[in-house]
């Protein structure tokens, strides 16, 4: 497996593919989202005040988007992109051997801030 340089068509391609998922995701669950949230407030309005409620409502709202947005990305790993693909790979893998120049870079940041403190 050959390691590439990331470059902004890399990274449009990533964001496209991740921004239309997230799209589609977000406008269907959020009927679904609401319903729950509509439901949870009409049935806890007796219970809770409406500053309690609130709070309640937008962190279950949070809660349930932070699940949802796993989805497309998900989706997107291991997608096959033309010339290259977005693959998990183990990180003592060959491809630690072949250590880009940016990595190397940032590499070479880590120890020079390590060594000053």
């Amino acid at each position: 497996m050959k390691s590439i340089e990331p470059n902004l068509q890399h990274t449009l391609k990533v964001w496209w593919a991740m921004a239309w998922r997230l799209s589609i995701v977000f406008f269907g669950s959020a009927l679904i989202i609401g319903g729950i949230v509509w439901a949870q407030k009409t049935l806890l309005s007796g219970v809770l005040s409406d500053s309690q409620n609130e709070v309640f409502s937008f962190f279950l709202t949070a809660t349930l988007y932070l699940f949802v947005t796993l989805i497309p990305v998900r989706m997107v790993l291991g997608k096959d992109f033309g010339n290259f693909r977005l693959e998990c790979v183990e990180a003592n893998s060959e491809l630690d051997e072949s250590i880009s120049p940016i990595r190397e870079e940032v590499l070479a940041e880590h120890v020079s801030v390590d060594e000053a403190a």
